[in-house]
């Protein structure tokens, strides 16, 4: 492997509009898939490490809009959990805390003032503090642009004059969305996890176009610290456990339910 992990971590995506879990392609043609809760807990049971919550219709309302879901999860699982959307300020991170979420992912704001990083950090610690990055290649180019609102506004701001900006501003975290890659069922950009992994040394998750363990492990020999999966999982393509007993297969360190 070209850079050594500690434990590779599996997380599952629930992306939430109006208290459901929805996909779409390239975050876009959302779908119905079902209720938070219940898959939150049948992806617990059956071997995430961490889950991450995405409001997508958070920048309609410009606040964290899924506290009381966050709170009901925060009270049914033991494993942790990142809160990503529509927080804007320190008092909106504390209502996300106070919810029960172990981390506070941020996007569009972040870009836009990045002492909101600073100041969650000084309080809360820079392990709580994520940056959330939707990249989209820049067509005819081997750029990426951070995008906003759920992929809809392109901030014109590229990736490698964001990501080695972000341990000085005290995050700890950084989770990156290929937009182009999102729930298409066509592999994972490894050029992006490549592109980013060279960036920055903080822990990066990636997500967008996880079709199998193979795919999985193919980003894990990158140096990639952790996976986020939700239409491979939502559609049963994937099954946590099975990819886990693939990975620890071929070396790679993952914590691993009792029994598998």
């Amino acid at each position: 492997m070209d850079r050594l992990v500690t434990v590779f971590r599996f997380f599952s995506r629930l992306d939430v509009k109006n208290l459901n879990v929805v996909k779409g392609i390239q975050l876009d043609g959302l779908r119905r898939i079902g209720e938070p809760i219940t898959l939150a807990k049948s992806y617990s049971e059956n071997g995430a490490d961490e889950l991450v919550l995405v409001d997508v219709v958070a920048a309609l309302y410009n606040r964290p809009n899924l506290l009381p879901l966050v709170s009901d999860i925060a009270n049914e699982l033991r494993i942790p959990l990142t809160a990503l959307g529509g927080v804007r300020s320190l008092e909106d991170a504390r209502g996300v805390f106070n919810s029960g979420a172990d981390k506070v992912a941020i996007n569009s704001s972040g870009l836009q003032d990045p002492e909101i990083f600073t100041s969650i950090a000084r309080i809360y610690g820079s392990q709580s503090v994520v940056c959330s990055i939707e990249a989209k290649q820049v067509r005819g180019s081997k750029l990426w642009n951070c995008m906003t609102e759920n992929g809809r506004h392109d901030s014109g701001m590229e990736i490698n004059d964001w990501m080695p900006k972000l341990e000085g501003f005290g995050v700890g975290e950084v989770f990156v969305t290929s937009v182009d890659k999102d729930g298409t069922n066509r592999g994972p950009d490894l050029e992006l996890c490549n592109r980013v992994r060279e960036m920055t040394e903080l822990p990066v998750i990636y997500s967008g176009g996880v079709r199998n363990s193979e795919d999985i492990y193919e980003i894990a020999k990158i140096g990639i610290d952790g996976v986020a999966v939700a239409s491979a999982l939502h559609y049963g393509r994937l099954q946590i456990s099975d990819t886990k007993s693939f990975l620890a297969s071929k070396n790679v360190f993952v914590r691993k339910l009792e029994g598998i």
